[in-house]
């Protein structure tokens, strides 16, 4: 995975089947990852096999501190923007809010 702290926006999407191949709901804390970096960690062509599915991350925006699941893509989102379910996103602000910038997040030990 790659190192370091990555600065992107979130936002957020409703629960669904998964680019990794489970099926989430609003009150999950799952991530979809911008969609140039998921594939880029795709080594067989299979997303469902992608080494960044169900790795844990850590996201601080607004003060605040969560931790989510990676098991989706973003294909509307640039390389370290991400994407969270309504339940994660609600961790930081209202739905209401739409987007937040400058958002910290970084892969963590412990999946």
């Amino acid at each position: 995975m790659p190192g370091g702290v990555h600065t992107g926006d979130l936002t957020w999407y409703h629960g669904e089947l998964t680019a990794c191949g489970d099926t989430t709901t609003d009150s999950d804390f799952g991530v979809a990852l911008g969609a140039a970096l998921f594939d880029s960690l795709n080594t067989d062509g299979d997303s469902n096999d992608n080494a960044a599915c169900f790795q844990k991350i850590m996201i601080t925006a607004n003060g605040k501190t969560a931790y989510g699941t990676v098991d989706d893509r973003c294909e509307g989102c640039a390389e370290w923007d991400i994407d969270v379910l309504p339940a994660l996103f609600e961790e930081f602000a209202p739905l209401s809010a739409g987007r937040i910038h400058d958002v910290q997040w970084q892969f963590v030990a412990g999946n």
